[in-house]
């Protein structure tokens, strides 16, 4: 059921003979329901069924709507719909007993990456690399640090050779080493496909444990080095 907050046209009664005035009055009523019908105004709905929508927003004015991942999208904003399809995770993980490796002072220092949900189209994971589409997305993010003085872990676009998200300054004291963790979540966009890295800088250059301290709790299970989520929302 549909209702709609409209003002409905009315047609008066015909008349026994042909009159100028009545027709006239008909035409303008008419035009009035066709002028409705082309633009519909707002509307309530108990129930809808929207079919063989668009799967993307190229070509669509803003406010059209389209079918994003599952997600019901509007062209021309940013919706945000975490924990739902098109998301990516991944982690830098390795075995509970692994470091995580060497940080070396004046490269970016990127991380491999173990795939853990991905249902955005067109996305894949290879390696140190994350192969995006264009779009708009949201992520967040945290890299761990050992006795490497300030260290900053971020999200990186190869192919701009520029960062999307930095992340915050943490440090981790080499006199007397602990580690700790650099974070960063924010919106970003691409304009053609691109291939991102977690990427971590340091102030001091840490062999075999900088990019992380291996877990060895007990419990054997696997030590996370640094994990992203991110989501597309446009």
């Amino acid at each position: 059921m549909t209702s709609r907050r409209l003002t409905l046209p009315f047609f008066p009664i015909a008349p026994e003979e042909y009159n100028k005035q009545y027709m006239d009055e008909l035409v303008r009523q008419f035009s009035i329901y066709l002028e409705q019908m082309q633009n519909p105004g707002d509307a309530r709905h108990t129930t809808m069924a929207l079919t063989q929508l668009p799967t993307s927003k190229t070509g669509l004015a803003t406010d059209e709507v389209w079918n994003d991942g599952g997600h019901l999208a509007i062209a021309g904003y940013k919706i945000w719909a975490p924990l739902g399809n098109s998301r990516l995770s991944v982690q830098h993980r390795t075995a509970f007993n692994v470091n995580g490796g060497t940080a070396t002072l004046g490269v970016l220092n990127t991380r491999p990456l173990t795939e853990i949900v991905n249902t955005i189209d067109d996305c894949t994971v290879s390696g140190t690399d994350i192969t995006l589409p264009a779009g708009d997305y949201y992520a967040i993010g945290y890299g761990s640090g050992y006795d490497c003085g300030r260290f900053r872990q971020s999200l990186y676009n190869a192919t701009t050779s520029t960062p999307e998200i930095l992340g915050g300054i943490s440090y981790s004291n080499p006199t007397y080493p602990n580690q700790c963790a650099s974070n960063f979540c924010g919106f970003f966009s691409l304009e053609e496909e691109s291939t991102l890295q977690m990427v971590m800088t340091v102030q001091t250059t840490r062999a075999t444990n900088g990019l992380g301290l291996d877990a060895d709790p007990g419990d054997a299970f696997d030590t996370i080095h640094a994990e992203a989520q991110i989501w597309r929302v446009g």
